[in-house]
């Protein structure tokens, strides 16, 4: 863009300096021709001078389209959460379940529109970024290692399903025998993390996954019909039985499922920078362009929950008609081994996993080239991208591998979404959006946020409460 704006300059001046002499022998219709022209280079002049650098950089580059982006956070939100959220329809009843479901679904759009509000506002696409500009001192270094103990968890947490799901599937389309269970447990996670996990771990963007989170949404969409079946078909239904509305002994057991169940905050910030390209300058949302993007991201916030709250309805509704109390944490538990549809939805998970897993993969890669390597210097390359991918992967398999057998590693999730996943989905949100100037915020949406930060830590104490005395 320099060149050409340079190119332009001395067209015009060297046009202006050769034809001066001649304006006078000129004739009407010519010279205002030319004067015409001289004008409209003087305004292209004026135009390229005016953008700035980072709109002259981001001029070339195409925004991620409103259904890959759809696409991309629907599957960061579910993730394989779809198989849990019978079992917390149990704990809760069915107006309690729905009604905890429908409430996060509202308070997680909050926060995922605060982050956007929050970009425009700021020019960062990162909490660290947000930290950094909002709350000073070293909370930026805070939020970066609960933005990477959360991630890291979570792929460990996937790293293990691997090993359950796709070991299921061994053993019932094989003659394996049932004692090398552990064996093929680790051989399961071990193929699966270093030969797909891994690989996905490191496309640098996340429009580079689109295609893959479409195939993940396929198989969520495969579990939803399979529950639908089930029911229709009636042999595995808990005849004589009712569902109930609502259970006080054991409603709180629903939070730490239900409460995080719309989460995924933690890619909204990059996701938005693909989106909108543009931003990155402080107050780019008063703008025209920023008002046009916001509006395209609340779509895909809007479009993206709501998919997922009709899947989890869904799902968690027709299980609980199908097996009552008797519905399983896992729901696919309640069918044996012969089952067909079920053994189908085990294969669709095992699908679904494997593509969450770069998703959450490629946060914790950006948080922890923020958090070592940006400080030093170094620019976010592709080698450096493989690099922080295959080291985080391995780390996480290695972990997963050397967790012993027995381990109460679902526990272990649980405290990790109710310490981290609240603070980044709902807390410090609400936080960054209450420290901006007065003048720049709605007041309803202040109230809101107090009203989040308050909820995000009432479910974060309730599932680590429940949680505990649950053993």
């Amino acid at each position: 863009m320099a060149s050409l704006h340079f190119e332009i300059r001395d067209v015009r001046v060297k046009s202006m300096e050769s034809m001066l002499p001649e304006k006078k022998a000129l004739g009407g219709r010519f010279r205002e021709s030319l004067m015409s022209s001289t004008r409209t280079l003087s305004w292209m002049r004026d135009r390229i001078v005016s953008l700035h650098l980072d709109e002259r950089e981001d001029v070339g580059a195409k925004p991620l389209s409103q259904v890959s982006a759809v696409v991309l956070l629907c599957q960061t939100i579910m993730g394989a959460g779809v198989v849990a959220i019978p079992g917390a329809m149990n704990s809760a009843g069915l107006a309690g379940g729905l009604g905890v479901l429908f409430l996060c679904y509202l308070i997680s759009m909050l926060g995922f529109v605060l982050l956007v509000l929050l970009a425009n506002h700021t020019g960062e696409c990162s909490y660290a970024g947000f930290a950094r500009k909002l709350l000073g001192g070293k909370w930026d270094v805070y939020l970066d290692v609960i933005v990477l103990m959360y991630t890291l968890g979570v792929c460990i947490g996937y790293v293990v399903l691997f090993g359950n799901f796709l070991s299921y599937l061994v053993f019932a389309f094989s003659s394996i025998e049932q004692i090398h269970q552990s064996i093929v447990h680790k051989v399961c996670m071990t193929v699966a993390t270093l030969l797909i996990g891994m690989p996905l771990s490191c496309l640098q963007t996340l429009g580079a996954l689109k295609v893959v989170s479409l195939l993940g949404l396929v198989g969520v969409v495969f579990s939803l019909v399979a529950v639908m079946k089930r029911y229709a078909d009636g042999d595995l239904m808990e005849h004589g039985r009712t569902m109930e509305l609502f259970k006080g002994s054991t409603f709180a057991e629903s939070f730490p499922i239900l409460a995080l169940a719309c989460g995924g905050h933690f890619n909204c910030p990059a996701l938005y920078k693909e989106v909108a390209p543009a931003v990155g300058e402080p107050d780019w949302g008063a703008t025209p362009e920023g008002h046009r993007a916001f509006r395209r991201m609340a779509n895909v916030i809007f479009s993206a929950s709501t998919i997922a709250l009709m899947t989890y309805a869904t799902i968690g509704l027709f299980a609980y008609a199908t097996w009552h109390d008797r519905t399983q944490g896992d729901f696919t538990r309640n069918c044996d081994a012969s089952d067909t549809w079920m053994t189908g939805v085990r294969i669709m998970m095992s699908v679904v996993v494997l593509v969450a897993y770069p998703l959450v993969m490629s946060a914790a890669r950006r948080t922890i080239f923020q958090l070592v390597l940006s400080p030093m210097g170094v620019e976010m390359s592709q080698v450096v991208c493989v690099c922080i991918g295959v080291s985080l992967s391995v780390l996480c398999l290695g972990v997963a591998l050397a967790l012993p057998e027995g381990t109460a590693f679902e526990t272990s999730m649980v405290y990790n979404g109710a310490i981290n996943c609240t603070q980044i989905c709902y807390i410090f949100p609400a936080v960054f959006y209450l420290r901006l100037p007065r003048a720049k915020t709605s007041p309803l949406v202040r109230v809101a946020c107090w009203l989040l930060i308050a909820l995000g830590i009432f479910f974060g104490i309730a599932s680590i409460v429940v949680t505990a005395r649950r053993g």
